[in-house]
């Protein structure tokens, strides 16, 4: 989650230049690091060709300049020759003024039009959390296999609540911002909403001309087919026409095993992966706990080997149905059920209708909980 964070400043002459009905924009860049002579690139994002829109060369006294215009409103980037980092800005008539340490790695700034003026202020809302997240994030996957199942609980609970905190924040500026410019690519461009049903909620709140641009039209296509697997719809249809074997190569009829169960985890994994074998002692405590009162669990591994598959199966205690068809990421069930992180959790009623998704852990066990009461 590595951004060019901007600050948010008031630019007094913006609204005259806008009744003024000029297109012309000016970016005034600053930057430390760089050398006279150097070459900075304006692109658009996405980048629709490989020729840069703009060059500039850097003066001595590290500044550089470009100027031009432009019918509409887009995402752009600023990169120096050399380096693999860019400052994101919106490309809008107005001065822009923007400021580059290319020698503390510190994040880029951007001053004066609408939109970036808008970008600033978001950023620096949430540049603390995302900041935390990072390095949570690093510490949880770099340390995952040296922790114990408390330590590890507490460091993805942590790590949760700053992801529900960045959430909040990025969710008040689309609301405060869903009738204008900057809200369209909070939503079309920028994907921090991870729940297809709350994007395409928010798509569809965008003024009619906005939803009738082709990237938001292509946008709500991509959410309708990921809204194939959601809460209410019937599992079995989803994977219609996959057979699959159990770790013995006996075929598995999941309607049969999920029709025994007044309640079934589709619990996807792989012994590769550590997140997953750190949450299975607390999967195994679920199941012990509720296999009386209609619990059933079927595990889909995403292995490719499968010694290593049947070997984590047995050092785990795992023992509910297991399944894979040995193609990893592209497993037929992983592609039909849109998996695209594990560990991962689709839930079933004896029906085969989809419950609940994604849970894990304790909000798993107090979903079980509530499900199961008796």
């Amino acid at each position: 989650m590595k951004r060019h964070i901007p600050v948010i400043i008031c630019a007094a002459c913006l609204f005259f230049l806008c009744a003024c009905g000029s297109n012309s924009y000016k970016i005034k860049g600053s930057t430390l690091g760089l050398s006279e002579g150097d070459t900075v690139y304006l692109f658009q994002i996405p980048r629709i060709s490989a020729e840069p829109l703009s060059m500039a060369l850097v003066s001595s006294d590290g500044t550089y300049v470009f100027e031009g215009s432009c019918d509409s409103v887009f995402l752009c980037g600023i990169m120096a020759q050399g380096e693999d980092a860019a400052t994101v800005l919106f490309l809008e008539p107005g001065e822009i003024r923007v400021e580059t340490d290319y020698e503390s790695r510190r994040p880029s700034m951007i001053k004066g039009t609408t939109l970036n003026n808008k970008w600033q202020a978001l950023n620096d809302s949430l540049y603390s959390v995302g900041t935390e997240i990072e390095r949570l994030s690093e510490f949880l996957y770099g340390n995952a296999d040296n922790m114990t199942n408390e330590e590890y609980e507490a460091a993805l609970s942590k790590a949760e609540q700053l992801q529900q905190q960045f959430l909040s924040i990025y969710k008040k500026y689309l609301e405060d911002n869903i009738d204008n410019e900057f809200g369209y690519y909070m939503i079309v461009m920028f994907n921090a909403l991870e729940d297809p049903a709350e994007r395409l909620s928010f798509l569809t709140k965008l003024p009619t001309q906005f939803q009738q641009r082709p990237q938001a039209l292509q946008l709500r296509e991509y959410l309708e087919y990921e809204l194939g697997v959601s809460v209410g719809k019937n599992f079995m249809e989803l994977i219609e026409g996959i057979e699959t074997n159990d770790l013995n190569g006996e075929p598995i009829s999941f309607y049969d095993e999920i029709r025994k169960n007044k309640l079934t985890i589709i619990d996807f994994w792989a012994s590769w992966c550590s997140p997953c074998r750190n949450e299975m002692p607390q999967m195994i405590s679920i199941y012990n706990e509720f296999k009386n009162k209609g619990l059933g669990i079927i595990g889909i591994s995403l292995d490719k080997d499968l010694e290593a598959w049947k070997k984590a199966t047995k050092e785990l205690g795992i023992s509910w149905i297991q399944t894979s068809d040995l193609k990893g990421w592209n497993s037929e069930f992983a592609q039909a059920l849109r998996v695209k992180a594990i560990p991962y959790t689709i839930i079933v009623d004896s029906a085969a209708t989809i419950t609940a998704l994604s849970l894990r852990g304790e909000e798993l066990r107090d979903f079980v909980s509530q499900s199961l009461p008796y």
